[in-house]
């Protein structure tokens, strides 16, 4: 968020708007359940506090704060792009070092696969990514979907605002 925008579709649409708005659309749904919520953003903002490394600031800020909540899981929601538009699908990742991640991860790809029914991909394990491995909270990363393949930007806009 903020400065940072993240993947952009072809037509000009940002990673950060339609990542805010489902994580908001999150919130409200497990507030509805009862769960606590803690939101790293709830706005279009960063958390960056040196404005020289503005990046490396906001993901040390975000990993910071998580890490230092009480929370029982995270969730990192992310939008993919690649060169190849025709690859699509919402896929999670974790940090194989607490099975935990693994069995959270599987689960919520489980999810995509029978209920959304747009991707094929598996949880896959990964590193050398600093906020899964930095992260001592179970949780995992997910790639929601495509902003390179038309098709998918096109259902991810349609996400609608947030109201």
């Amino acid at each position: 968020g903020g400065f940072d925008g993240g993947s952009v579709g072809d037509d000009g649409t940002l990673e950060k708007d339609i990542a805010l708005l489902i994580s908001l659309k999150l919130r409200d749904y497990f507030l509805d359940l009862g769960f606590n919520v803690y939101m790293t953003r709830a706005t279009d903002t960063a958390l960056n506090t040196d404005p020289k490394y503005a990046k490396r600031s906001d993901i040390l800020n975000r990993v910071e704060m998580i890490n230092k909540s009480d929370c029982d899981c995270y969730l990192s929601i992310h939008l993919n792009a690649f060169p190849n538009k025709n690859l699509y699908g919402a896929q999670t990742f974790y940090n194989p070092i607490n099975e935990s991640n693994q069995k959270i991860a599987l689960s919520i790809q489980d999810a995509f696969m029978k209920i959304l029914g747009n991707t094929k991909r598996v949880a896959k394990s990964i590193s050398n990514k600093y906020l899964v491995d930095h992260i001592n909270r179970i949780g995992c990363l997910v790639e929601v979907g495509f902003l390179s393949n038309d098709k998918e930007l096109t259902n991810l806009k349609g996400c609608g605002s947030y109201e």
